[in-house]
């Protein structure tokens, strides 16, 4: 019943998904080394055994991990710890069987940490009533878990104290400086676009620099009001969520802007409202095959939006495509946290030229946390296939 349950609500995943070409298939099987020759490593296997015992802390997970042979054998009598290995076993034997080719990560293993903590207290109660160097065990192993908890919480805390730790083996180094580096960033595109003279859109190296600069700006700078303040680099495939929000690379429908101009709100002349309103009704379905008839029926439709939106310089003669990017001819500050010496190569084939206008050191605390370089790419066009 309960598998049931679960399976009819991952029906909207299942819909989600494959009305967007099984992206968390895609992603879940790059990210467990599935989609490369297969191979064997027992230094990944170890990598992924460290991971956990950094993550829940070495005692800790020594004491979880080895709470599983008494578990066995108590599941071959009793319900309770087979409903608990249930929930343990079958991801702890996947993501570890997958280490042995490729190293994962250590949070993949949380849901089964669960029931198996509640395994793991039972038989430590147990032993530590009998053993006292159980009952010593135990509290070492309290005593470290909370130390190291507090410690990953905030690691600034052993920098306070003047330990000189480097943010290069800080795991949670990721997580901070953003705000500062967004600052610098903003200070960097008012005087650019001040020398330009006109505004340039963002574009960071990875989702994560986007969604983090993005966050922190005091002034976003929205491209429109779906869009994200700062975009990735155009791919033809869906690496992630900033491949289905709006794209700097994207055509917008001449029809989506007749139907903004439409609304009551603005203050179009009602002889344009009424040729434009009428021309877009008269329009041919998209993915229908066009006659000449209906090739005109387009032209009638440019001609009444070029009035409506004189911004487009729509060319009602020569245009058949039915939309356009507002991008075109624009320049672009492309964002990256990696110490890269040119803009990415996609760059060549989108951008005119590119040159770098900016590079900053992040300092906290007198350390080194990361280095910003700013790529400035001038007159965008679209991709040639």
């Amino acid at each position: 019943v309960m598998l049931g349950v679960f399976a009819v609500f991952t029906i909207p995943v299942l819909v989600w998904n494959a009305q967007h070409a099984w992206i968390t298939l895609l992603h879940l099987r790059a990210r467990g080394g599935l989609d490369g020759a297969p191979r064997f490593s027992l230094g990944e296997f170890f990598t992924y055994l460290g991971l956990h015992l950094g993550v829940y802390s070495p005692l800790i997970f020594i004491g979880l991990v080895g709470c599983l042979g008494w578990a066995w054998k108590k599941a071959a009598t009793h319900s309770k710890p087979r409903f608990l290995l249930a929930f343990t076993l079958p991801l702890f034997v996947m993501y570890f069987g997958l280490a042995f080719k490729q190293s994962g990560e250590p949070n993949w293993t949380a849901p089964a940490s669960l029931s198996l903590a509640i395994l793991a207290t039972v038989f430590w109660l147990e032993l530590a009533r009998e053993k006292k160097w159980a009952r010593i065990y135990v509290m070492a192993a309290l005593a470290l878990g909370g130390v190291m908890s507090v410690l990953t919480l905030d690691m600034e805390m052993l920098r306070r104290t003047g330990i000189p730790l480097s943010y290069d083996s800080d795991p949670s180094s990721r997580l901070r400086g953003w705000q500062t580096a967004a600052e610098k960033v903003e200070e960097v595109r008012q005087k650019f676009e001040a020398r330009q003279g006109r505004p340039v859109f963002l574009i960071a190296n990875k989702y994560g620099t986007a969604a983090s600069l993005g966050f922190y700006f005091k002034d976003p700078h929205r491209e429109a009001p779906d869009h994200p303040p700062v975009y990735v680099p155009e791919s033809a495939w869906p690496d992630n969520q900033f491949y289905f929000w709006p794209r700097y690379d994207e055509l917008v429908e001449f029809t989506d802007v007749a139907r903004e101009r439409l609304r009551p709100a603005t203050n179009l002349d009602p002889t344009v409202r009424a040729e434009l309103a009428a021309a877009l009704a008269d329009l041919p379905p998209a993915d229908a095959a066009h006659s000449e008839a209906d090739s005109e029926r387009c032209r009638r439709f440019l001609r009444a939006l070029k009035p409506a939106a004189p911004e487009l310089g729509i060319d009602d003669y020569f245009t058949e495509a039915m939309g356009y990017n507002p991008f075109l001819g624009r320049t672009a500050l492309f964002i990256t946290d990696r110490p890269e010496s040119d803009a990415p190569s996609i760059f060549d084939r989108t951008f005119a030229r590119s040159e770098m206008i900016a590079c900053f050191d992040v300092i906290r605390r007198g350390l080194p946390l990361r280095q910003i370089r700013i790529f400035a790419c001038y007159d965008y066009h679209l991709q040639e296939l």
